[in-house]
């Protein structure tokens, strides 16, 4: 499994990936996700900081864990971990960790 963080539609990304990358993808039976992490992260008003959207997308590929589970690790970690910055900052993340599992493509 291979998520790509970037902000092309299919046609951008059929022009960008080379040809010897496509093949290996093809070869080794990858599964090949992307999501515009940074995009989303932006939208929601968190400038640069996008590893909320990342953390929720990898574990809605990845069965580690229940996703269940994760995501709510995840949120209980962002209120724990930007609680002092406020509600508006708490809600932001959680946003971003609900956006990151709907936005894979």
């Amino acid at each position: 499994t291979f998520l790509l963080n970037c902000p092309w539609d299919g046609d951008e990304l059929e022009k960008r990936i080379p040809a010897k990358v496509k093949r290996t993808i093809a070869e080794k039976h990858i599964r090949f996700f992307t999501i515009d992490a940074l995009g989303i992260a932006r939208e929601l008003g968190l400038g640069g900081h996008f590893n909320m959207v990342l953390q929720a997308a990898f574990f809605h590929l990845m069965p580690v864990i229940p996703e269940e589970d994760a995501v709510r690790f995840i949120k209980a970690a962002a209120e724990k971990t930007y609680f002092a910055k406020g509600d508006e900052v708490v809600n932001r993340n959680i946003a971003a960790i609900d956006a990151g599992a709907k936005e894979i493509t």
